[in-house]
């Protein structure tokens, strides 16, 4: 962050007046304990509030608000022999990624220490974990109430509303994102001007106003609609990816899709992708009453529909790892990470069940999912047409397969949902009889 977004974070901070549980002002106290312990309460406080962000300051008098100064230099500042800031880093558990900026406003040092909030546990410092009660710093065990919201708000924060980056000034989230396409997918008409766009953006869940004016960009926005993946640490590894083989194993790669439009967004590379995959499928020419017409062995209808599953069903959690087509001379496998919400076995009879609700809830809203029809019965139907055998699913140690397996007739047959301790990942697959074309 610049000098100029750090003094507009501070005016921010500021005229917030009394200290609140997100935010603690101070003049010069440069003990270490307490700076420690202040730490660990803003960032689980921070997680209570569901804000992603606490702020500790110094160099405002206490009572005032006034900007005044401070003598406090953390770089420079040590607890015995070690670097103060080493031993915070050591004495907070889980670590914590604070940002520390020292900057000048109207000619006097300022100190702020960014606090990222608690995402899975409570922040302890040392072997104790500290919570804000108002602008008072009480520590998280004689409030049990809390402590079991704080808690629960790990469980129930979804995927989508992570920060997937932060502290984005506003011109770089518009360079991040394609808005345009955003806004053509949705059906809303482009806003006039970057403070309008950001405000929309903001309304979809896309990003995040932050004090000082900068952004976060959330998960929900980047996965969906980033002109780039690789540009978001976390999810460079979840573009869809699309191999081609040259037989029925993984020994020879045939072709890989590296088109520009396969790091973008998977609402922007949605339409490429299925056409891509479409083109690497074989087809019968079969002829007709007068002419020769062209029928792919797959129906696309279903390679849609399995292809949008794979995306918004996956665990994002899941590190290493992200969606996958790979095509073989006789079958299709689509696979995901994450072990499946439902058994293998009862996907046709189950609830349907979905893991990120606000990223499917937006697929449906661009038309590249939909909630009408259970989704495994729509796909095993629609396969029997193309003389291909209904999808089969195989579950692994840690993600959820779909397989259409070995070639063989559709006629007389059921879905078979089969399972695997393949140590692979989710995957959907189709296989045909492929009949040689017709004259």
């Amino acid at each position: 962050m610049t000098d100029v977004s750090l003094s507009a974070l501070l005016d921010e901070l500021v005229a917030l007046g009394d200290e609140t549980e997100w935010v603690e002002l101070k003049h010069n106290n440069e003990n270490p304990e307490m700076i420690g312990e202040t730490l660990s309460a803003l960032a689980n406080s921070a997680a209570l509030l569901r804000r992603s962000t606490a702020y500790l300051v110094w160099g405002v008098q206490d009572g005032t608000g006034r900007v005044v100064g401070t003598t406090f230099q953390p770089r420079k500042a040590k607890k015995g022999n070690e670097a103060l800031e080493n031993w915070l880093m050591r004495s907070l558990h889980p670590q914590v990624n604070i940002q520390i900026h020292e900057f000048r406003h109207e000619g006097k040092p300022v100190v702020i220490f960014e606090v990222p909030c608690a995402t899975h546990a409570p922040i302890r410092f040392g072997s104790e974990a500290f919570l804000r009660v108002g602008s008072l710093k009480k520590k998280l065990k004689d409030y049990p109430a809390r402590e079991a919201a704080l808690w629960a708000s790990f469980a129930s924060t979804p995927f989508e509303v992570g920060v997937a980056r932060a502290d984005v000034p506003a011109a770089e989230v518009l360079a991040l994102l394609d808005f345009t396409g955003a806004f053509d997918l949705l059906g809303i008409p482009l806003p006039s001007n970057r403070a309008a766009i950001l405000a929309r953006l903001a309304e979809e869940r896309m990003v995040v106003h932050k004090p000082g004016g900068a952004y976060d960009i959330t998960n929900l926005g980047a996965i969906l609609f980033a002109k780039d993946l690789n540009r978001f640490d976390r999810l460079g590894r979840k573009a869809l990816r699309i191999i081609k083989y040259r037989e029925a194993g993984r020994t020879e790669t045939e072709r890989e899709w590296r088109d520009p439009p396969s790091q973008r967004g998977y609402a922007l590379a949605f339409e490429p992708a299925v056409s891509f995959i479409n083109s690497q499928l074989p087809q019968n020419e079969p002829i007709g009453q007068a002419f020769r017409t062209e029928v792919r062995m797959y129906p696309e209808t279903a390679i849609r529909e399995l292809v949008a599953n794979a995306l918004i069903h996956q665990e994002f959690s899941v590190t290493g790892s992200g969606p996958m087509v790979e095509i073989f001379a006789e079958r299709i496998e689509i696979t995901n990470p994450g072990e499946p919400l439902v058994d293998t076995l009862r996907f046709i009879d189950t609830p349907p069940r979905s893991r990120n609700e606000g990223l499917a809830a937006m697929m449906r809203r661009v038309k590249i999912a939909r909630r009408a029809a259970r989704v495994s019965t729509r796909r095993c139907r629609r396969s029997r047409p193309s003389s291909s055998r209904p999808p089969t699913s195989r579950r692994s140690p840690r993600c959820s397969p779909d397989s259409p397996g070995p070639r063989c007739s559709l006629t007389g047959r059921t879905p078979r949902w089969t399972r695997s301790n393949e140590s692979r990942p989710v995957t959907s697959t189709l296989a045909c009889a492929s009949s040689p074309a017709s004259g």
